[in-house]
């Protein structure tokens, strides 16, 4: 699956580390480079540290199938 073809099926949102102290400390997120994957408000998964292309796109087919 193409990256192009995620948009339909997903939202993605940034989030200002300390702006949103209370979504931090929800979701315990421990860097500011942490991708958190939720389906109907429940995380899924989580990725931390930089990641590279390949790496997200296989996670959100993994987690879209």
């Amino acid at each position: 699956m193409e990256c192009n073809l995620f948009w339909y099926l997903l939202t993605i949102l940034k989030i200002d580390f300390d702006q949103n102290k209370e979504l931090i400390q929800r979701y315990q997120v421990k860097g500011c480079t942490t991708l958190v994957f939720l389906k109907d408000g429940v995380e899924m998964d989580r990725l931390q540290g930089l990641q590279q292309k390949p790496v997200i796109l296989r996670k959100l087919e993994e987690l879209l199938k």
